[in-house]
């Protein structure tokens, strides 16, 4: 059993509770939805960035993406992303965020007007933009977008063909991995001019996955000590949800080591998975939405026997659990 340190009720939901430690102080950091569901994209809500002192008092509230014309807008269209961010300072963060455009060069409607959700990455030092991404910016990323999602997403006016929902400081080169589930891709963006640096996955994959290899709608994404990448491969494609651990040489773009975990499970949204003893080859995945009767658990990857289970009731799911320190 254990025991609760903090709770907090909150008017709305939550998402991506996280401890940092800056200068010798913590920070606690999530982000808080600003708007109901249906408001956003998809299963992407409108949120705002919560910040709490080592005693778990508000000390800050980050409600929108900067806008370089405009940095007092507080437009809904230009709220941040509910899945993601970096918090590395009091003054120094990177989020993700999303409007509303409409563009003339999507493929399948090409010379059309046709509206999308533009993803926007920033970093954000002192309330000045370092770099920025924007997805409309790399039209290249459209052909990526897999038929099955426009099909899914058909139904909305607004087309979410990219669908952020992880990133990671590479701690080699200080660059940024992105994961973004409906192009069933990560992207390495350079962290001085926000321009892409390769993809791995997908229909743009520049690494040579073999199908049985690539993930698809993957979640968390993160780096192990020998600098694997860790992925939560929810597997829509091929009905099998597994953990995936890639090492990359990125200079010749090829594949390193290769390793795959099945859960056996399938986890259509949602889910993740962190690293806690490399050695004993022990994981703390969280399962999404799927037909798993746990929300979470703490366990050996190669023999699926749990240490530590946390039941849901009947309906609910977990975005992500982080195991902090």
């Amino acid at each position: 059993m254990g025991e609760v340190t903090f709770y907090k009720a909150t008017p709305s939901i939550c998402f991506n509770f996280k401890k940092v430690e800056i200068d010798g102080k913590k920070r606690y950091t999530y982000l808080q939805a600003s708007k109901e569901l249906g408001e956003g994209i998809s299963t992407t809500l409108p949120s705002k960035l919560m910040v709490l002192d080592e005693n778990y008092s508000q000390i800050n509230e980050i409600s929108y993406f900067t806008d370089k014309e405009n940095t007092n807008n507080t437009n809904y269209e230009k709220k941040l992303d509910s899945h993601d961010y970096l918090y590395l300072s009091d003054n120094h963060y990177l989020l993700a965020g999303f409007e509303m455009k409409t563009v003339y060069d999507f493929p399948s409607h090409e010379k059309e007007a046709f509206c999308v959700w533009n993803c926007k990455i920033q970093e954000v030092l002192n309330g000045e933009i370092l770099w920025e991404f924007e997805s409309i910016k790399n039209p290249n990323l459209y052909h990526y977008c897999n038929e099955n999602t426009m099909k899914i997403m058909s139904h909305e006016s607004y087309l979410d063909y990219m669908h952020f929902n992880s990133m990671q400081i590479d701690p080699i080169d200080g660059n940024l991995l992105c994961s973004f589930r409906n192009i069933d891709s990560i992207i390495k963006l350079d962290r001085k001019t926000g321009k892409i640096i390769w993809v791995l996955g997908g229909i743009g994959d520049e690494f040579g996955l073999t199908e049985d290899q690539k993930f698809s709608n993957q979640h968390s994404i993160s780096f192990l000590s020998n600098h694997s990448i860790l992925i939560y491969d929810n597997g829509c494609k091929n009905k099998k949800t597994r953990v995936i651990v890639i090492q990359l040489e990125e200079q010749n773009k090829t594949i390193k080591e290769y390793h795959s975990y099945d859960l056996n499970i399938i986890s259509a949204w949602m889910g993740s998975v962190q690293a806690i003893n490399e050695e004993k080859n022990t994981y703390l995945v969280t399962y999404g939405v799927g037909n798993n009767p746990y929300g979470f658990q703490e366990l050996n990857l190669e023999t699926l026997e749990p240490i530590t289970s946390f039941k849901l009731k009947e309906n609910n799911s977990l975005y992500c659990v982080n195991k902090i320190y």
